[in-house]
């Protein structure tokens, strides 16, 4: 595995290896599921979508399809943290010295917003170093259950520790067992609640419009799953732009490129196959300025053909947002 300058991480291969699997994968894509252009046969698929991860959505199971993926949620943790702790806290520790605020108190004010967070908060993890109010927000029942069973110490809930250990080695804690207790027990007293998300809905929060600024929005591997057309993936990038972020504020999308779909236990759910063109014109044309855009390349099929490339883009609401 090699990191470069712009945190391309890849997996080696041989070019006849990664010609063939490209070609394969070229193919797979364009075989995938289309999106009817009418719009009352489009609005039956959502309708079907939403349906399906209400009834059919299995929150423990995907919570073991995270550890089949560690490298992918180390590489999303890896950003996140330099997020954190390089650019955002420079940031705002100037805003403080600007304000004559110490830094912990003007910190205090931030509101974090983890969209589409699914049954774990691990995402908030090295944001909950900084700020201390996160909204945990997911379109399924069932995620939000399991959510509460964390923040309530339940013996059944979902461990992460082997997340916040990932966390602990990053900030430096000396002991990663405690380290990573520490995180999560930092966390969950930053999460000031746990509520309903629908990216596709005209108001993706059900919540007043001045409840719903944030200064960082999270999303990690929910557009590409809730969003299966290009158009309703752009309105919906919009829309936590308009909708979510403040001026100033920040967006960091985690996700996959080039993924069909995933699979939990018998039940497939259908995925955007994202490109970097169409992640980076969704941003812009939100009136969004991309600050970094880093990659985890799956060039030797780690992962089979279940996806391209992981990716973290970090952006700024930092122009008019367009009407």
């Amino acid at each position: 595995m090699v990191r470069t300058a712009n945190k391309t991480v890849r997996f080696g291969s041989s070019p006849q290896s990664l010609e063939r699997n490209s070609l394969k994968r070229q193919k797979q894509l364009r075989s995938h599921i289309g999106i009817p252009i009418d719009p009352v046969e489009k609005f039956k698929v959502y309708v079907e979508l939403r349906r399906r991860y209400r009834e059919e959505f299995n929150a423990v199971l995907y919570q073991q399809l995270m550890r089949e993926f560690t490298s992918v949620h180390r590489f999303f943790l890896e950003c996140l943290h330099d997020f954190f702790n390089g650019h955002y806290a420079k940031l705002q520790q100037a805003e403080a010295k600007k304000y004559r605020y110490p830094d912990v108190e003007y910190f205090d004010h931030l509101k974090m917003l983890d969209l589409g967070c699914g049954p774990t908060a691990y995402a908030s993890l090295s944001g909950s170093q900084f700020i201390r109010n996160i909204v945990m927000a997911d379109f399924t029942h069932a995620n939000l259950i399991e959510l509460n069973k964390w923040r309530n110490d339940m013996a059944d809930a979902f461990d992460i520790s082997f997340l916040a250990k990932v966390v602990a080695a990053l900030e430096n804690k000396g002991n990663m067992l405690d380290g990573g207790y520490e995180i999560i027990r930092r966390t969950k007293d930053a999460v000031s609640k746990t509520c309903r998300c629908d990216v596709t809905a005209p108001f993706i929060l059900q919540e007043s419009q001045n409840d719903a600024r944030f200064d960082v929005v999270v999303s990690s591997t929910c557009l590409e799953a809730a969003c299966l057309d290009v158009p309703t993936y752009e309105n919906a990038v919009w829309k936590i732009a308009q909708q979510m972020l403040k001026p100033g504020a920040f967006f960091i999308q985690c996700g996959l490129t080039g993924t069909t779909g995933y699979t939990i236990g018998q039940t497939t759910f259908d995925c955007l196959p994202l490109s970097d063109d169409i992640v980076t014109k969704a941003i812009d044309n939100a009136g969004l300025k991309t600050i970094s855009f880093h990659h985890l390349r799956n060039q030797s099929h780690l992962y089979g053909d279940r996806f391209e490339s992981a990716f973290v883009i970090v952006a700024q609401r930092v122009l008019p947002i367009p009407t």
